[in-house]
């Protein structure tokens, strides 16, 4: 069934789901392109992490984190011991979005083997310069976006294509699917 206000036309450009905003009765069609930059996230506190591990007791981090589990994993892997003798302990973290979901575990597994190796705690705090130079960053983007408008502001039809670009793996994912409405994201290297 086609969505009310639907006009088929051969002028109209067919993207995946069919749908075709140029189709559409729409008292306006409005467009546009826009990009971003590469995002350093700029979290409250910088990384940091305090380690202490011996043969005996295993390993335990503290620090500030979005995902101890990564953390885990990650000392699991590097110290090839079993899972209960890791132990990660997230201090209260004052803002992450984003930027400390993966990068913890690097300066964690860090300051974890020089505990290791010198047998003393060890902390590593990055200051702000070496935190933004090391960590990860949102990747650029290039949005394009096109939506059919009736008289009354009423939405009646969207395309939109989201390109994360120089990202680590290629891919192409259909982010939504809903009546009148057609969103594809990809990410380009």
């Amino acid at each position: 069934m086609m969505p009310a206000g639907w006009l088929p036309s051969t002028a109209s450009r067919m993207i995946a789901n069919g749908v075709r905003v140029s189709a559409y009765r729409a008292a306006l069609i409005v467009e546009g392109e826009y990009e971003t930059g590469a995002q350093e996230q700029l979290y409250i506190e910088t990384n940091g992490m305090l380690a202490v591990a011996n043969p005996k007791d295993g390993v335990t981090v503290w620090g500030s984190m979005q995902c101890p589990y990564y953390v885990h994993k990650a000392l699991v892997k590097l110290f090839d011991l079993t899972e209960d003798k890791i132990r990660v302990i997230q201090t209260e973290t004052g803002g992450g979005f984003g930027g400390k979901e993966e990068y913890p575990s690097m300066i964690a597994g860090h300051a974890a083997l020089l505990a290791w190796k010198s047998g003393k705690p060890v902390k590593m705090i990055y200051d702000r310069a070496e935190d933004m130079v090391a960590t990860t960053k949102r990747h650029p983007s290039k949005t394009r976006h096109k939506t059919a408008v009736s008289a009354d502001g009423k939405l009646l039809a969207m395309e939109i294509e989201f390109k994360l670009l120089h990202a680590v793996r290629r891919n192409r994912h259909r982010l939504a699917k809903a009546p009148g409405t057609d969103i594809e994201g990809r990410a380009d290297t």
